[in-house]
């Protein structure tokens, strides 16, 4: 293919090289799902002399290796000295919990709650010691705020009060000092100055009635600082070992706690039920990996208030005091509510002071915000996928500080259940104005998110499938009730491993609907069970599935697939008709660059990846065709519910510029034989989502004018109009098929909201038009599978984990395939 510009002489054997590497690391990842079989053993207490003689080959048949790694483990996993392995090989348990909470400092992990009693009574470090220390060594190394992971800030924020201004601040102050201690030749002294500059004492605490207290470490000197109060207080609480907090003062307690003379155990049970509101007080700044980090993710994207802790620890098939450790610090960081644990004001037990701050609380709250409402029997969702993406343009617009604690939520929790719905809604709903740039397509993305969500909420074939009872009062004349839907983050859901994956999306949801498109670097889900209305498989958004698309619709740019590691030496005779190229890296989205500098690009992102190069012109219009398609969706103009009246008048016009083009001899772009023949591989009745057309050819007769057009109430025509694409039967060839996604587009009102009415047209949700959507989705998958496998090395299965990425090409593909030698 010299003729191509393409130097193929180390390109393929550069392409099985990466290829090997990728199977590798996919065999690497298989194991780590699997869990490491060297740390199954240090979890199951096997001493060396009970391990199997592979995993002495592992360590070289040495005995101190083998100690070496049970203690590192046992430290990085913050494990207690008794009761674990590392008692045998560590003796001195004091200084392993000094190590241990050295390492916990320097990799600035969250404060081990689960040895409070330990490390607070043993070595005398409180968590406000902890965090003051870790302060102190990032103000001495001058480090960033952004360095303190996620869940350590958040507890720093609430128990030191330093966030990221009183952060920044403090810096500037310790790096004002800093000159002076130059200056004198005092630098031994910042470390107690920047001491100073921190807080002595832990902001007030805010227990809830139900946390157990314990007695600390104290000294006969702490004594006679306290007043009577607390130091009865305290000999109560070294008598009896521990007390709820509800039956102590509360203000006596508040002393007690801020001298660092008691600390407060959060329990959990096995039976406990907890809800995770909106995230107030959470802290984006990183996350860091480690095994305590992870779970706390682990378990955000999966707990719901419906399952109890030990019901979720079976479906992680996770160790329960972990869960339950877990458990405990969010509801320690106010991020998660124990189910049915309200004060009763008429229990004796508690004391007065608690009592009065319950009625002074529900005193300004009305009834239906303070009660505690049981369990309900647990009931199958809906869910709608979505990618950061979304969350990204909520928090970015700054719409409103109540939208955006909304969208921290779905970011961070990587889920927003049914029992914040109204409230995200009504955030939405507030929404009004118009903004200009960026900001604008924001505030459109939260508007479509809000018609979508309506759409979902209020579907009387969604009803009928989740709630029969909804059904039958909405086919009652009863006022509509809406339907229980969740928002699930992909990235995060794709976090767990397949098997738990498929517990958790099968154990809480009957569907689950995509948002379109996803970013290219997002995977998403795969699996039929529970029935999944968007991509069939993560393959669907790759590289591979455009090049398949081509061939199936015999339709498609100029196209040239460069494995990694290939050069291009000139410029390659399928693109040089044209000005511009559409360049798209491996999981990355695709950036415009001209002819004359593509050279250079595509062979510097060469040396990284894998490289699409498609052909683009600078007046290239795209048009985007939406389905399902059938007959029965081409005409009409019925809008799901929740759709604005602007919308239903943009279609209306729809339905007018249709009829036009078609007095001018054009048909709609569904009707494009490259459409036509896409539907003989794709199932586009029984599917949603939409098909993006890129016109090459410089025919002038295949659009209709609409930028003079006006909707009838005097706003601006809505841009989309303007890819409402036509064509004339005579001209076909100018339009090409550029991609397809699955799901319901939230990128364009108008798109949108034809999506939406084609799928109550089709009856998208009814029980044959889903049994029809799951067996062509299989079929598409294998013939995507079998193309992607006749292009590579190896076989099917390596495909087949779902947290593998996309294999790479070992060879040059183009489309069409005989331009190749041209």
């Amino acid at each position: 293919m010299a003729s191509s510009g393409v130097k193929r002489g180390d390109s393929q054997q550069l392409g099985q090289q990466q290829q090997q590497q990728h199977q590798q690391h996919q065999q690497h990842q298989g194991q780590q799902l699997g869990g490491d079989p060297l740390e199954a053993a240090i979890r199951q207490n096997t001493q060396w002399e009970q391990l199997p003689s592979n995993l002495k080959g592992q360590l070289g048949s040495s005995e101190s290796a083998w100690q070496a790694q049970v203690v590192g483990y046992s430290i990085r996993h913050q494990l207690r000295w008794k009761a674990n392995l590392v008692r045998h090989y560590y003796k001195d348990e004091r200084k392993y919990y000094q190590e241990l909470v050295k390492y916990s400092q320097d990799n600035f992990m969250l404060y081990p709650y689960h040895l409070s009693g330990i490390l607070v009574k043993g070595l005398h470090i409180t968590p406000f010691d902890y965090y003051i220390a870790i302060l102190q060594e990032m103000l001495q190394g001058e480090r960033s705020y952004d360095a303190l992971p996620n869940f350590a800030a958040a507890d720093c924020l609430r128990l030191v009060g330093i966030g990221r201004n009183q952060y920044i601040d403090t810096m500037n102050q310790s790096r004002v000092k800093g000159w002076s201690w130059k200056a004198i030749g005092a630098a031994a002294k910042r470390r107690q100055a920047i001491k100073q500059l921190l807080p002595a004492q832990p902001i007030p605490l805010n227990a809830q009635h139900w946390w157990i207290v314990h007695p600390g470490f104290y000294t006969e000197e702490d004594v006679r600082q306290l007043n009577q109060a607390e130091r009865t207080m305290l000999e109560i609480l070294v008598t009896t070992g521990h007390k709820m907090a509800g039956e102590l003062d509360y203000n006596t307690l508040l002393g007690l706690h801020t001298r660092g003379l008691v600390f407060l155990e959060v329990p959990v049970d096995d039976h406990d039920r907890v809800a995770v509101p909106p995230l107030e007080g959470f802290v984006m700044n990183r996350v860091t990996g480690d095994y305590f980090e992870t779970l706390l993710y682990k378990i955000f994207v999966t707990i719901d208030e419906h399952t109890t802790i030990a019901d979720l620890a079976a479906v992680l098939q996770t160790d329960l005091e972990s869960v339950k450790h877990a458990v405990s610090v969010y509801c320690r960081l106010g991020f998660a509510k124990k189910k049915n644990v309200e004060l009763d004001v008429d229990d004796v037990r508690w004391h007065l002071s608690w009592i009065s701050r319950v009625v002074h609380r529900r005193s300004g709250s009305t009834k239906a915000e303070t009660q505690d409402v049981q369990p309900a029997a647990s009931t199958k969702r809906v869910a709608f996928l979505f990618d950061s993406t979304l969350t990204a343009f909520l928090m970015m617009g700054n719409l409103s500080m109540g939208l955006k604690t909304h969208a921290v939520t779905m970011f961070e929790v990587g889920k927003l259940t049914e029992e914040s719905m109204e409230k995200f809604l009504a955030e939405l709903d507030r929404l009004e104005g118009e903004l200009e740039g960026d900001a604008q397509r924001y505030f459109e993305h939260a508007i479509i998110l809000r018609d979508t969500l309506l759409f979902l909420r209020y579907n009387p074939q969604l009803a009928a499938i989740v709630d029969p009872s909804a059904a039958e009062l909405a086919a009652s004349g009863a006022p509509a009730r809406p339907i229980a839907l969740d928002l699930l983050r992909c990235e995060s859901i794709s976090t767990l491993d397949p098997e738990t994956c498929f517990r958790v999306l099968n154990k809480n949801y009957h569907m689950i609907v995509s948002m379109a498109p996803f970013a290219k670097e997002v995977r998403s889900i795969r699996g039929c069970v529970p029935q999944h209305i968007g991509p069939p498989i993560p393959e669907m958004g790759s590289v591979w599935f455009k090049l398949w698309l081509y061939g199936c619709a015999g339709s498609g740019p100029p196209t040239l697939l460069l494995p990694m590691g290939a050069r291009l030496c000139e410029l390659p005779a399928l693109m040089q008709p044209f000005d511009r190229v559409l360049i798209t890296t491996w999981d990355h989205e695709p950036t415009v660059s001209s002819l004359a500098t593509m050279l250079p690009v595509v062979n510097d992102q060469l040396c990284g990846s894998p490289v699409l190069v498609q052909a683009y012109n600078e007046q290239t219009e795209i048009a985007y065709v939406p389905f399902p398609l059938g007959p029965e969706g081409e005409s009409g103009s019925d809008l799901p519910a929740g759709s604005s009246a602007r919308l239903a008048a943009a279609l209306a016009l729809i339905q007018k510029v249709t009829a036009l083009a078609a007095k001018r001899g054009l048909l709609p772009l569904s009707q494009h034989p490259s459409v036509l023949a896409l539907s003989k591989h794709i199932d586009l009745a029984h599917a949603c989502g939409y098909i993006s057309m890129l016109k090459l050819g410089n025919s002038s007769d295949t659009s209709i004018a609409l930028d003079a057009e006006t909707l009838p109430d005097g706003s601006e025509l809505p841009a989309s109009l303007t890819h409402i694409g036509f064509f004339h039967p005579a001209h076909a060839t100018d339009w090409v098929v550029l991609d397809l996604a699955f799901g319901i587009p939230l990128f364009d009102a108008i798109i949108n909201a034809e999506v939406c009415r084609r799928m109550a047209v089709h009856n998208l949700f009814a029980k044959d038009a889903l049994q029809a959507q799951m067996q062509s989705n299989r079929q598409l998958a294998l013939e995507l599978l079998g193309f992607i496998n006749r292009h590579i090395a190896g076989g099917l299965l390596p495909l087949l984990d779902a947290t593998a990425a996309t294999l790479y090409p070992t060879q040059i593909v183009t489309y069409p395939a005989h331009l190749a030698d041209l």
